[in-house]
């Protein structure tokens, strides 16, 4: 297949250009070389260099990406550019794996220093016998090591090895923190080809490029963004089968609000609201997505697609954590759905919902962790609810937002009164810009963090975060009264949290020409 005849090296250098173009037209002349190298890709599998490329019956295990729609130079574009008019698919998931480093599940658990130990341990050396090694520079750091190997290891006579043989290794070594693997790679690959092994092992190849992860997806074309979108996971991007729609059980990529201006902001809400549109409380918590399956299985999926299944329970059987606490509050009608919703702390004593980041609004005063609340604190995690995306066995998404929270509101939960444990969040239909100041400043006044707008016809657009679409958050930034602060201290608390002192200038008695002095006002938790 592509990836075992495909070197390495040839990567290599695709790398090394598209780090080393600069100027204003950089980001079309990387994209362009990226496309050169796509095309010789799939020259390669025209010429037969691949022979499974051109057949991948059902079931085949390899991925394949049709190739990306380019300009065609008048105007208009088509499906895949004039030179490869007639190509076979591009077997590309190997190759993705390594470009798009911090999108690939594959984890060695490195950084630098890490990085640094695990290559001194593979030369039998110490790390402090390797200068510069300890620079705070990613990019500086892999430089470093790949000279240090190479000046101590003379590579065998080798032929350059492939793609295919790279994932390989780095496959076993996420695996096993034994050096045999690094210690081949050692041998048997140049001093650049060791500088992006080690960039890649530490998840830095799109910073060292210079170029951010989606970009470099949008230049396999739009289907491209919308798969990785879909299901946060580059076989997906890659598969010929894919349809790019989320999936039950997928770790997708929640729809976002974007974030109003200061100067305007009810002219872009008309705008892209409408007349008449939802506002809801913007609560402070995690943002999630829950996946209920096989009406007893639970996935929990944050906004950054970590994978908290195991933290909040994948089972209703596990009543001690939150899937077992939630469940017997589900209608008996529903087998499996997706809900957008947000995780809060819900505080025992005082009987309401709390922030995340203050301290202050809990009756212990203190910073938790949703993943480590023990059931002795005075908080437990409860669970509030925003949209419906999918419900026992069709996808909603492609539905109006109106249409989504009817079915939300109707067929999910037994009732709504157990805030405490699960509740679809509460909103407010509202025409005038009148209304929205109020119910901003309401949620000032009752320590929220703002108010949420929605557009009532959007469909939901996993990964997206659009003015278009109509989704907006408004914070406390909207407020009339701002302050110039200044950090004065720092408290790091017994769990690790920072607390920052903020004080502001008291100028109320400062005599002419005297600097005012800073008058302590608050304490800020990260």
């Amino acid at each position: 297949m592509l990836a075992d005849t495909l070197k390495f090296a040839d990567l290599c250098v695709l790398l090394s250009k598209l780090r080393d173009v600069k100027g204003n037209n950089a980001p079309v002349m990387r994209k362009k070389l990226f496309e050169k190298f796509v095309t010789s890709c799939a020259d390669k599998c025209e010429n037969g260099e691949d022979p499974d490329a051109a057949f991948h019956p059902v079931g085949n295990p390899l991925y394949y990406l049709p190739l990306p729609t380019f300009s065609s130079g008048h105007g208009e574009s088509c499906t895949i550019p004039p030179v490869m008019a007639n190509s076979c698919f591009v077997h590309i998931f190997q190759v993705l794996r390594l470009v798009l480093s911090t999108l690939d599940t594959r984890s060695l658990s490195i950084k630098e220093k890490k990085l640094v130990d695990r290559v001194s341990k593979a030369l039998a050396m110490s790390s402090a016998d390797i200068p510069g090694a300890n620079v705070p520079n990613a990019t500086k750091v892999c430089e470093v090591l790949a000279a240090e190997v190479s000046s101590r290891i003379a590579p065998d006579d080798f032929e350059h090895l492939s793609i295919a043989q790279i994932n390989e290794k780095l496959d076993h070594m996420s695996e096993s923190s034994e050096t045999e693997d690094l210690q081949f790679l050692f041998k048997n690959c140049s001093q650049d080809e060791l500088f992006w092994l080690f960039s890649i092992m530490i998840k830095n190849v799109e910073s060292t490029i210079g170029v951010a992860k989606n970009i470099i997806l949008s230049w396999l074309g739009p289907q491209a963004v919308a798969r990785w979108n879909a299901a946060r996971d580059l076989s997906e991007v890659a598969a010929a089968t894919s349809d790019g729609e989320p999936r039950l059980g997928a770790n997708f990529r929640p729809m976002l609000l974007a974030r109003l201006p200061k100067e305007g902001w009810w002219e872009v809400i008309k705008e892209n609201c409408g007349d008449e549109f939802f506002v809801e409380t913007k609560y402070d918590g995690e943002h999630v997505l829950l996946h209920k399956i096989a009406r007893d299985q639970y996935k929990w999926y944050t906004r950054n697609g970590k994978d908290f299944t195991k933290d909040y329970g994948g089972s209703s059987s596990l009543t001690n954590l939150v899937s077992g606490r939630i469940h017997p509050f589900f209608r008996s009608t529903v087998t499996d759905c997706i809900l957008d919703c947000e995780l809060m702390l819900w505080d025992k004593k005082l009987k309401k919902l709390c922030r995340r980041q203050f301290k202050s609004q809990n009756s212990e005063h203190r910073s938790h962790s949703f993943r480590h609340i023990d059931p002795t604190d005075n908080v437990q995690i409860a669970v509030v609810i925003f949209d419906l995306l999918y419900l026992n066995g069709k996808s909603i998404m492609n539905a109006p937002l109106h249409q989504r929270i009817r079915a939300l509101d109707a067929a999910i939960l037994k009732d709504n009164t157990h805030i405490d444990t699960i509740a679809v969040a509460p909103r407010k239909t509202v025409t005038t810009k009148e209304e929205v100041e109020q119910l901003f400043a309401q949620a000032l006044g009752a320590g929220e963090e703002g108010i949420v707008v929605k557009r009532k016809d959007v469909t939901y657009q996993p990964g997206t975060r659009m003015t278009k679409s109509g989704w907006f958050k408004l914070k406390a930034y909207l407020g009339d009264n701002e302050l110039d602060v200044a950090v004065v201290g720092i408290d790091k608390g017994k769990d690790g949290q920072l607390a920052y002192q903020l004080a502001v200038r008291d100028g109320t008695n400062a005599p002419s020409g005297v600097e005012p002095l800073l008058s302590l006002r608050s304490e800020v938790d990260t």
